[in-house]
């Protein structure tokens, strides 16, 4: 089974946006301050319940294993693995309607790395076969194995998400996760 995927809560709504802070942990795409066109991972300000709901998902002993971001997408992403981390979780504060597949690379496709990609590398849209996707909605919690090749479709206007990043295996946050809560 493919599935790099787990929708883990439903719509657990907050009323208020992060304000994006300045401080840049990593980008990933074309231009610079308001004209930067991609997704970037940045430091925030937003009410202390927000941070808390998604600290308390992991168990307090391997809380040290994570970091938090802003993760604030504003048009389609190549398909890719993400650098630094094997597992995030994403809270989707504003969904913006976008998509994210989960694809195969097609044989004999040559990838490639942007200039702040480490471990991770892209691959062009016609060179890979689109597998499964899914689309969230401003509120859901999704656990997504980033070792293994996604893209996001764009639509309108920005998503944005608090995200948890790990080293940890997929199987690893599934394993030490209440999934069902």
């Amino acid at each position: 089974m493919l599935t790099g995927y787990f929708k883990f809560l439903l719509n657990n709504k907050v009323n208020y946006t992060p304000v994006e802070g300045n401080k840049e942990y990593v980008k990933y795409g074309l231009g610079e301050g308001k004209d930067f066109q991609g997704i970037k991972y940045t430091d925030f300000e937003v009410d202390q319940s927000c941070k808390d709901y998604l600290w308390n998902l992991i168990p307090e002993k391997h809380r040290h294993q994570f970091n938090m971001s802003l993760m604030s997408i504003n048009r389609t992403i190549l398909p890719h693995t993400d650098s630094n981390t094997r597992t995030a979780i994403n809270w989707y504060l504003i969904s913006g309607g976008y998509h994210t597949s989960f694809c195969t690379p097609k044989q004999d496709a040559k990838s490639c790395k942007l200039p702040t990609q480490t471990d991770g590398i892209i691959y062009r849209f016609e060179d890979v076969h689109f597998d499964e996707r899914f689309k969230s909605e401003d509120g859901d919690v999704y656990i997504l194995d980033v070792t293994k090749f996604h893209c996001v479709h764009s639509s309108k206007g920005p998503r944005v998400a608090l995200n948890l990043c790990t080293n940890l295996s997929y199987d690893e946050v599934l394993g030490m996760i209440d999934v069902h809560a």
